[in-house]
């Protein structure tokens, strides 16, 4: 034995009927009658004549076809004339089912043969000896040689074969290469309100099992799932040879932003792979601004501009700004289609893109005195909601009117006169220190006064104390008597001030005395 291979060489005499058998010493001259039931005696050539042919066998090493290698075996006629061209055959089968390898089959060819050729070609050596190199003989499977050639003379013509051959204790060891590939999946954008959904799928595209196959992601600051946690793990144990493996989950960004973050996959053996996913989270932000006048009387229209932008970086979609009614207003219009619906107004819009800002406008009328607060306020999807206020201070306003009549007219001498002086607040305020004074022409003398406060005489005036207030609607009467001293056409002129009046409203009432 030599290495990790064993060389058997076995030699084979032929020997012919009619020609000596030099060196065959184990020649058996009763064959069995079929060569192929060799090994029943010693490990020795196996000769039998038959129908023309010599028929030389021999089974190595042993001598038993059962328990050999390999059988070589040489036919021949059993004779041949001188000159006369003649064939040989070399059988050489493998008696395993395991093949046999580097098999070469050798025939020293007599001095006396001339070789013609042969099937496949031998080569020849200077010393006469005749090489086939047979190659790999599989399991239970036969190779023939074909020898050709001519007897040169008379006499006895002996020519040996011989094989060699290799056997090999093989063992199989199966050599794999499991390889791991991952592929992680995210969106590309998301608003800062959206789910993450995050898809990892960890596959072994190499031959084998990967064994203590783990994947992890750690997800970067301001992302977490969705119950807390910044890393995930899942221990995926076994990974054989094209399966794969996947693991979702849901993250969510606290902030806006650009987040990048690797995903890793480790096996037994240094197995690695890895993958990345970059997810922009946008948000829109949203402001609001309203203006309004300061001040305004009851009855006047309110008019208020409303301004929404977006300033941030992704679009406000289901863009929706509502204004509630102040208390003692009433819609009188809006623009851009504001609906009127359950005291408030409400305007829609479909999106408003990052930078873009619209321009509304309500009015309103001021139905009562007070400090109307108007409060508009906008939401979208997304985007915290944002409010603005306008402020308008409604005041009333004093419309004072003033009447006076004389009850009888025309009168006698000596006759008495009542002049009525009414004054009523047609306005929306209260009038505050209203003041009457009535004064008449010397055709006339003073009797008395009434009304809501004190009147005093002061020259031909009849002057009274201011009333303190009075208010929307209401309504306050003074009466002065006076007496007729002489005929004529006479007047009795009554005068008004009060607080919010910058000048006297004055009235006349002609009395004829005769």
């Amino acid at each position: 034995m030599k290495g990790k291979w064993t060389k058997w060489t076995a030699v084979v005499v032929a020997c012919w009927v009619g020609l000596v058998l030099s060196g065959c010493a184990c020649l058996q001259r009763e064959a069995p009658a079929k060569p192929a039931a060799i090994g029943e005696g010693p490990a020795c050539p196996i000769v039998t004549r038959k129908a023309g042919k010599t028929h030389v066998a021999m089974a190595f090493p042993t001598g038993n076809t059962k328990t050999s290698v390999i059988l070589l075996e040489k036919i021949s006629p059993a004779e041949i004339r001188v000159g006369q061209p003649f064939e040989y055959t070399i059988d050489v089968t493998n008696l395993t089912n395991c093949k046999l390898d580097d098999v070469v089959v050798t025939d020293q060819l007599p001095d006396m043969f001339e070789l013609k050729g042969s099937q496949p070609q031998a080569r020849v050596s200077a010393e006469g000896e005749a090489r086939w190199a047979v190659g790999t003989i599989d399991g239970e499977e036969t190779k023939t040689i074909r020898v050709s050639g001519v007897a040169k003379k008379t006499g006895e013509v002996t020519h040996c074969a011989k094989v060699e051959y290799r056997t090999n204790l093989c063992l199989t060891v199966n050599v794999v290469e499991p390889k791991l590939h991952l592929v992680k999946t995210a969106p590309a954008e998301a608003l800062l309100c959206d789910d993450i959904p995050v898809r990892l799928v960890v596959s072994n595209l190499g031959s084998g099992s990967a064994q203590n196959v783990q994947v992890v992601d750690t997800l970067p600051e301001g992302l977490m799932t969705t119950d807390g946690k910044n890393r995930v793990a899942m221990d995926i144990g076994q990974l054989g040879a094209g399966e794969s493996r996947e693991l979702t989950f849901v993250a969510k960004a606290n902030r806006t932003g650009t987040f990048r973050n690797s995903a890793k996959a480790t096996g037994e053996g240094g197995l690695m792979a890895s993958a990345e996913t970059s997810t922009i989270v946008r948000q829109p932000v949203l402001t609001i601004a309203k203006t309004g006048p300061d001040n305004r009387f009851v009855g006047r229209p309110l008019d208020y501009v409303i301004t929404v932008a977006n300033r941030g970086d992704a679009p406000a979609a289901n863009l929706v700004v509502q204004d509630p009614l102040p208390v003692g207003t009433s819609l009188v219009k809006a623009s851009d289609n504001g609906m009127l619906q359950g005291g408030r107004v409400t305007w829609t819009m479909e999106r408003l893109d990052p930078g873009q800002s619209k321009t509304l406008s309500l009015m309103l009328r001021a139905d009562s005195i007070g400090t109307v607060r108007n409060v508009a306020t906008a939401t979208a999807v997304c985007a915290a909601p944002v409010s603005a206020t306008a402020q308008t201070v409604v005041a009333g306003v004093p419309a004072i009117l003033l009447e006076v009549i004389d009850l009888d007219d025309p009168i006698e001498v000596g006759a008495k006169e009542t002049y009525v002086i009414v004054v009523t607040n047609q306005g929306s305020a209260p009038g505050t220190n209203i003041t009457v004074t009535g004064t008449f022409e010397d055709s006339m003398n003073y009797v008395s006064s009434s009304g809501p406060t004190i009147g005093t005489l002061v020259g031909r005036s009849v002057k009274f104390a201011p009333l303190p207030s009075l208010g929307p609607k209401e309504k306050a009467t003074y009466r002065v008597v006076v007496e007729a001293a002489k005929t004529g056409d006479t007047r009795f002129n009554v005068s008004l001030s009060s607080d919010q009046l910058t000048r006297t409203v004055d009235e006349t009432e002609a009395t004829n005395i005769y």
